[in-house]
Order: C-alpha cells, then structure tokens, then sequence
C-alpha cells in the first residue's frame, strides 16, 4: 500500500510539471493535422481582433507565443509580437465557431487556457470559459490561412496541438514579466547605444523640444539632446523621455504598424505608440519593441555608421541594428 501511495504521488508530481514545464516559456502551436503554426494576422497586429489563424512557419515573432501558467495547468498565451493575448469572443461562446482572436489581457476567463496532454506529446487547448477546444476548421485546414475557432471537442487531429519551445533569444531573463532585470531602470537616465554602430539614440538638436521632431543616432557628447529618462508604466513597458525636454520617444501613430514608419518626440499622451516594451537579450541589451504594433526600433539599415542615422521602426530581424544596450549614465 505504502509503495501505491509513493507511485500515486509521483505521478501527480510529474503531472503537474509536465503542464508547468511551459511557464514563462515562448513557444509555437504546430496543427498536429496540417503541420502549420498558430499566426497571428500581421495585417491587423497593432488592434485589438487580430485574426488567429494557421500559417506555414515563417518563425516570425506573431507565430511566437508566451505562456504564462495562472493556475495549476491554465495559461494566458500571449503574441510575442503583439503583447496581447489569446481570446475567444466573448459574444460567440455558447455555440460551436467561436472566432479566436487577439485582445489586450482583461484577465478574463475566456482568455484562459488549459491544457490537456492526450498521452502523445500533442496537447487540446481547452478554454476555460465554455470548455470548448481550439479548433482549426477542417474545411480550409489545405492552405494557409485556415480559420481558428472553438469546436466541441470530437478527439480530432486538427483539434490537438504540438507545443514546441523556441529559441531563447528573446525570453526575459528574470520574472514573468521582466521586472526583474528592468525595474533597476525605472526613473534612470540612461544612454541608449546601437548595437551595430555603437552610435546612440539621440533627439535631432535642429528641432528641439518640437513635436514630430525627428530621432537619429549620434556619436555619445554626454548632452542632454541624447540623454533619456526611463519611466516604468506596468510590466516592462516603459515611457523613454528625452531629458533636454518634455517630449517622449513615439512611433508616428499613422505609421506604426509598416516597416520603416517614422520615429519622433511627441507630448505623453498616455497611449500606445508612446509605450515600449523591453526585451532583455542579455548584458544589458534590450529588444526595444512599441506596444501599439510590436514594431521594434531599427536603425536604418542603409545609412547606419552615419552621423544622423535615420531611427524607424521594423518588424524583428534579430540584428545588430535593432538592438539597444541601455547603459544608466545618472
């Protein structure tokens, strides 16, 4: 009896650590049917609704996905592209369709996911809220773009989900939501150095203290035209505000969501395209990346090197010249 006992917690034990072994981890969803990975739909990344959808594995950041374990076995799954987070629509539940999508994280129940291994390393990903599955629609699942919707569970190959951790390269290394290794930054003046170049990110001194003023990059004077207070406003999404003035780093709002859309100083107004989340890739270098898209900042591929480099915005390349060492210089 003793030796059942023994056995019986064991199993319980790996139970649990078999779920918990995603917890903090970036991973892809693979269809176990058609062998294509859960995408969100870069078209509409910067809004809340982005169609999920299957895609041919292109191993860009909107087929990355975070889990972030709530409770014994129940995730939030978060876009790392996008920060925001897997979501069944909350007018559609009680029926068999419903449309799964991305949302800014409410904490609600029909955000939240468990899983459930099927004894082959293939996983249901039941929502909470309903109980439904993640499906993806047979009838489309021979081309990319296949619908995902909730399904009642019918044990269906398109119904069960390969869950395939990814490369390290762009987890935080600290808690879940990085304030370990970012919160040391909070209210610091800081330099903001290109990799690549070494040059930093610097507000164009022509148009000081303007809105729409234009940001570049620069060989380090030590002067308040390239000096940058970080200011943390939940998580590891930080307002960048420029010391010499009032303006913060923004993303042009018309621009966000294209590669090579424009970055400038602008009044903090509290929204999106102002708010940037740091990424730590390790020794102090930071995938700097603005919510409203998940664009991240790039130095212009063409004219880096250069006093005045052009700053703009670009999808994840995992180069040199997107990637920031923020040192506290005050």
């Amino acid at each position: 009896m003793k030796k059942i006992s023994i056995l019986l917690i064991a199993l319980a034990y790996w139970g649990i650590n078999a779920k918990a072994q995603f917890d903090g981890r970036i991973c892809q969803i693979q269809c176990v049917e058609s062998g294509r990975v859960l995408d969100a739909d870069a078209g509409t990344l910067g809004n809340n609704g982005t169609r999920v959808q299957l895609w041919d594995n292109v191993r860009n950041d909107h087929q990355k996905w975070r889990f972030t374990e709530v409770r014994q076995g129940v995730y939030l799954i978060e876009c790392l592209q996008s920060g925001r987070v897997l979501d069944a629509d909350a007018g559609g539940l009680r029926q068999n369709g419903t449309r799964v999508q991305l949302w800014d994280n409410s904490n609600n129940e029909h955000q939240k996911w468990r899983l459930t291994d099927d004894g082959t390393g293939a996983y249901s990903i039941v929502c909470v809220e309903g109980g439904r599955v993640l499906d993806a629609d047979a009838g489309t699942l021979n081309r990319p773009g296949t619908k995902i919707q909730l399904w009642d569970n019918q044990n269906n190959m398109h119904q069960k989900w390969r869950i395939i951790p990814v490369e390290d390269e762009h987890r935080n290394f600290g808690d879940r939501d990085g304030r370990e290794n970012t919160h040391r930054l909070d209210g610091r003046i800081c330099r903001i150095s290109c990799m690549n170049s070494g040059q930093v990110l610097a507000e164009d001194g022509g148009q000081f203290n303007n809105k729409g003023g234009l940001v570049e990059t620069w060989d380090w004077l030590n002067n308040n035209f390239m000096k940058w207070r970080l200011i943390n406003v939940g998580g590891n999404v930080y307002e960048i505000k420029l010391v010499s003035g009032d303006k913060v780093l923004a993303a042009d709002g018309g621009q966000s969501n294209n590669n090579g859309g424009l970055v400038e100083m602008w009044d903090w107004l509290n929204n999106d395209f102002m708010k940037w989340r740091l990424i730590n890739l390790g020794d102090d270098v930071y995938k700097i990346e603005v919510v409203s898209s998940g664009k991240v900042l790039a130095v212009d591929a063409g004219s880096w090197g250069r006093k005045g480099a052009k700053v703009e915005m670009w999808e994840w390349l995992n180069n040199d010249y997107m990637k920031w060492r923020i040192t506290i210089v005050e």
